[in-house]
């Protein structure tokens, strides 16, 4: 503030000087900060600060929570990924062959296999906690119980499967759905035997044998659909089936 002198009334007044604040508040040098049309006080200027400092400190603080949950967030999802990458099972490309128990009792859940496959051995992923695969139709031949007793929950087989060896999917308990190739003329004992969730199954007309047991004790099977009638099926085939047409 300063005094100036009124040369018609020979007095001194006081010319208060102001200077606006960013949210359009006025602070004054006699020490208080005033509304927008400069008519009321509405603080002193030492608490003016005191808030502006805490509005501040509280600013940075959300600055930097916001940027640790980002972090966070970031860092959840590598670990994520690091996690499924630890579940799933690679087979090296140009492998011709997954051999005998290979990947017996396997801890993955999800299988890649490359197209240059022809052969699964028997027991190869028996006993594995795998739910997720591919079988490409390179794949010509798939032994005895290769995924027995896996947590395979859907199957298409490869186009160029003849024969499903004996046990090759015996007690998957998961198995929800399978479809079978127009090329298999076999199915072996026990192939899908205590399949418990599997509910249809469609035999293609080129099967012309179906072994013993091979779809018994599938609890939940509810519709068969062979479609040749000629195929030589194994009176224990479906025990416990009701609906075969």
């Amino acid at each position: 503030m300063e005094n100036k002198y009124d040369e018609k009334t020979k007095t001194y007044s006081t010319v208060r000087k102001f200077r606006q604040n960013p949210d359009g508040t006025w602070k004054c040098d006699d020490g208080y900060i005033y509304t927008k049309d400069r008519k009321n006080i509405i603080c002193s200027v030492h608490e003016w600060q005191m808030n502006e400092e805490k509005k501040q400190a509280h600013a940075l603080y959300e600055a930097r929570k916001k940027e640790e949950s980002i972090k966070a967030q970031e860092r959840a999802i590598e670990f994520a990924k690091q996690e499924t990458e630890k579940h799933i099972l690679k087979i090296p490309n140009e492998t011709t062959e997954i051999k005998e128990q290979e990947y017996l009792s396997n801890k993955c859940i999800e299988v890649h296999i490359p197209k240059s496959v022809i052969k699964i051995g028997a027991l190869a992923f028996a006993h594995s906690s795998i739910k997720i695969f591919n079988l490409p139709n390179s794949i010509e031949e798939i032994g005895h119980r290769a995924f027995s007793n896996s947590k395979v929950k859907n199957v298409k087989l490869p186009s160029k499967l003849k024969v499903i060896h004996k046990g090759t999917f015996f007690h998957c308990k998961q198995l929800q759905s399978i479809i079978l190739p127009k090329t298999l003329t076999e199915i072996g004992d026990e192939a899908f035997r205590e399949c418990n969730k599997l509910k249809k199954i469609i035999i293609p007309k080129s099967v012309v044998i179906i072994g013993d047991w091979a779809f018994a004790d599938c609890k939940n099977l509810e519709e068969v659909i062979i479609q040749n009638p000629k195929a030589e099926i194994s009176k224990t085939a479906f025990l416990g089936i009701k609906k075969i047409i």
